[in-house]
């Protein structure tokens, strides 16, 4: 009964009247893999962010990522409001990173705080052959992040050659609860970290990294075809952490960490 209410709390959301397809009018992203389509997502998210909340439709296609929305002091490329949902059409959705975008943060809200928002059915390339990690330097590159984060959820989604030390982040480095109600299903992951050819600058990477209190992170698949030997599938922290059914191959560890109560 305890799991029960904890599912049902992760999953039910409010339903918002407004709906957004970056591909429309005014937007006009191309999904091409030729043309940056940040501006146009972002303005999406921005009117939505005005409306109080609302759901982006990503079609098919390959939105490519060369530019960001804040460049400092985190490089932020999609600044994510509360009450969103970003929802594709499964892996047909692809949102690439451009080649040299350092040290980015690919979905993460510039205030450092996002509540009531779910990432759905689509692919994250992280281009990780052409965004090597460079010697001497220790970048993210996460694919989604909140320093606090309250209510969210991300079902469904694939990551692929994410050369950086995370892919989902969820935390302050306090290794305590950050953030409340944090939900991570039926994901796939693959060639992470040192499995990327040529990433032998990297110096520590945990697939999913998590500071919160009631969490449920289930059904994902970690998969590295190149065996990696030091990534971690899943370093988390917190109270009230689920963590089952998950497979992890070709990491050296699978989980790192541990919740402080159950």
């Amino acid at each position: 009964m305890r799991v029960l209410c904890l599912l049902l709390a992760f999953l039910i959301r409010p339903v918002y009247a407004e709906t957004v397809d970056p591909t429309k009018s005014p937007y006009f992203a191309s999904g091409l893999d030729s043309l940056d389509d940040r501006l146009a997502f972002q303005n999406a998210l921005d009117d939505l962010a005005t409306a109080g909340g609302g759901k982006l439709t990503a079609p098919t296609g390959t939105f490519l990522f060369t530019s960001v929305t804040q460049a400092s002091p985190a490089r932020i490329i999609l600044d994510i409001p509360d009450n969103v949902e970003i929802v594709g059409e499964g892996d047909g959705t692809g949102f690439k990173i451009g080649p040299g975008m350092g040290d980015y943060d690919f979905m993460r809200p510039i205030c450092g705080v996002l509540n009531n928002a779910r990432f759905a059915n689509f692919k994250v390339d992280g281009n990780g052959i052409n965004n090597l990690m460079p010697f001497g330097t220790r970048f993210l590159m996460d694919a989604i992040t909140a320093p606090t984060a309250n209510q969210i959820v991300i079902d469904n989604v694939t990551c692929v050659n994410m050369s950086g030390e995370r892919v989902f982040s969820f935390g302050t480095g306090s290794f305590g609860p950050s953030g409340t109600n944090i939900t991570i299903i039926r994901c796939r992951i693959s060639t992470v970290a040192d499995a990327v050819p040529g990433n032998t600058n990297i110096q520590d990477h945990s697939t999913i990294y998590l500071e919160a209190r009631n969490a449920l992170v289930a059904d994902n698949i970690f998969m590295n075809l190149a065996q990696s030997i030091l990534a971690s599938g899943m370093e988390i922290h917190g109270d009230n952490i689920i963590v089952r059914d998950n497979i992890i191959d070709g990491y050296n560890l699978p989980i790192i960490g541990a919740a402080t109560n159950n």
